[in-house]
């Protein structure tokens, strides 16, 4: 399986060890999509509030349908993962791909990674290194490693 990156943590202004979740949620029941994924990982990782991945994935999907890319990352990681839905590589591409194609990093590196092993979408290497190309240029030293790998192994590159 792909090797996923861990799901993010909560972004400013809710990152920090004393979160406000009374403020997540008013932001959250507002929509703010940024507020819907902060309280999607906190129910997702039980932190200040029980822990209730169900709940998790609907805010999660709140924020996504509004476009939110850490969101639909976080979703590509629990269909990934099977966390509170079943095991779903090829529907944890499409959340992944959708994310990398707003320039989200994370998820470039997982698109990368699921093309190069054919999990979730056809084997592609060529595809896998534009990816970690992409997320290679957005500092992501696992994409800079595949990218460095690729160009070795001459896999989807030539050799170099």
């Amino acid at each position: 399986m792909a090797a996923a990156l861990l799901a993010l943590g909560p972004a400013a202004p809710f990152a920090g060890a004393q979160v406000d979740v009374t403020a997540v949620r008013a932001r959250a029941d507002q929509g703010d999509p940024e507020a819907l994924n902060a309280l999607g990982n906190l129910l997702s990782n039980g932190q200040g509030v029980p822990r209730d991945v169900p709940e998790a994935i609907r805010v999660y999907q709140k924020a996504a349908d509004k476009g939110y890319a850490p969101a639909l990352f976080n979703l590509g990681m629990m269909h990934e993962l099977g966390s509170g839905v079943a095991a779903d590589a090829a529907t944890a591409f499409k959340y992944y791909l959708k994310a990398a194609e707003q320039g989200f990093a994370p998820a470039q590196f997982n698109v990368g990674n699921m093309y190069a092993n054919g999990v979730g979408t056809k084997q592609d290497y060529f595809e896998a290194a534009l990816w970690f190309r992409r997320a290679a240029d957005k500092g992501v030293a696992e994409g800079q490693y595949n990218l460095a790998l690729a160009y070795e192994l001459g896999r989807g590159l030539g050799k170099d």
